[in-house]
Protein backbone atom coordinates (compact mmCIF):
# COMPACT_ATOMS: atom_id res chain seq x y z
CA UNK A 1 0.00 0.00 0.00
CA UNK A 2 2.77 2.15 0.91
CA UNK A 3 4.64 1.80 -2.80
CA UNK A 4 1.62 3.03 -4.30
CA UNK A 5 1.17 5.91 -1.98
CA UNK A 6 4.43 7.03 -2.11
CA UNK A 7 4.10 6.26 -6.66
CA UNK A 8 0.73 8.62 -6.56
CA UNK A 9 2.75 11.29 -4.30
CA UNK A 10 5.57 11.18 -7.13
CA UNK A 11 3.53 11.31 -9.91
CA UNK A 12 1.93 14.85 -8.82
CA UNK A 13 5.21 16.09 -7.54
CA UNK A 14 6.14 15.56 -11.29
CA UNK A 15 2.94 17.18 -12.56
CA UNK A 16 3.19 19.88 -10.41
CA UNK A 17 6.77 20.88 -11.71
CA UNK A 18 5.24 20.25 -15.25
CA UNK A 19 2.55 22.94 -14.64
CA UNK A 20 4.59 25.19 -13.26
CA UNK A 21 7.77 25.27 -15.54
CA UNK A 22 10.21 23.33 -13.73
CA UNK A 23 9.78 20.19 -15.93
CA UNK A 24 11.81 19.35 -18.75
CA UNK A 25 9.47 18.33 -21.38
CA UNK A 26 9.15 20.67 -23.63
CA UNK A 27 6.26 21.39 -26.67
CA UNK A 28 6.35 19.01 -29.76
CA UNK A 29 5.51 22.28 -32.15
CA UNK A 30 6.54 25.50 -30.38
CA UNK A 31 6.02 27.82 -33.20
CA UNK A 32 2.21 26.62 -33.31
CA UNK A 33 1.94 27.46 -29.20
CA UNK A 34 3.77 30.55 -29.25
CA UNK A 35 0.92 31.96 -31.86
CA UNK A 36 -1.85 33.75 -30.66
CA UNK A 37 -5.25 32.37 -30.95
CA UNK A 38 -5.90 35.01 -33.40
CA UNK A 39 -3.25 33.94 -35.52
CA UNK A 40 -4.32 30.10 -35.17
CA UNK A 41 -7.43 31.17 -36.26
CA UNK A 42 -5.68 32.57 -39.26
CA UNK A 43 -3.75 29.29 -39.39
CA UNK A 44 -7.23 27.31 -39.68
CA UNK A 45 -8.83 29.38 -42.06
CA UNK A 46 -6.01 28.91 -44.59
CA UNK A 47 -6.10 25.18 -44.18
CA UNK A 48 -9.82 24.05 -44.02
CA UNK A 49 -8.48 20.37 -44.17
CA UNK A 50 -5.94 20.71 -41.46
CA UNK A 51 -9.15 22.56 -39.14
CA UNK A 52 -11.25 19.68 -39.93
CA UNK A 53 -8.93 17.18 -38.67
CA UNK A 54 -8.63 19.16 -35.77
CA UNK A 55 -12.13 19.26 -35.20
CA UNK A 56 -12.52 15.29 -35.94
CA UNK A 57 -10.18 13.98 -33.78
CA UNK A 58 -11.09 16.46 -30.70
CA UNK A 59 -14.73 15.49 -31.21
CA UNK A 60 -13.11 11.73 -31.31
CA UNK A 61 -11.19 12.46 -27.69
CA UNK A 62 -13.80 14.11 -26.68
CA UNK A 63 -16.37 10.75 -26.61
CA UNK A 64 -13.48 8.61 -24.99
CA UNK A 65 -13.45 8.41 -20.50
CA UNK A 66 -10.47 10.83 -20.61
CA UNK A 67 -12.76 13.34 -22.89
CA UNK A 68 -15.63 13.01 -21.07
CA UNK A 69 -13.84 14.02 -17.41
CA UNK A 70 -12.04 16.77 -19.48
CA UNK A 71 -14.95 18.27 -20.25
CA UNK A 72 -16.69 17.88 -16.69
CA UNK A 73 -13.79 19.79 -15.27
CA UNK A 74 -13.04 21.78 -17.69
CA UNK A 75 -15.83 22.61 -19.79
CA UNK A 76 -14.49 25.48 -22.00
CA UNK A 77 -11.41 23.63 -22.45
CA UNK A 78 -11.86 23.17 -26.42
CA UNK A 79 -14.41 25.46 -27.80
CA UNK A 80 -15.78 25.44 -31.24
Amino acid sequence: MNYYLNAFNEMLRKRQENQMGGGSERSANPQFDAMSNAQKAGYYSNNPTMAGITQGLQKGFGMTSYGMLQNALAPNFVAE
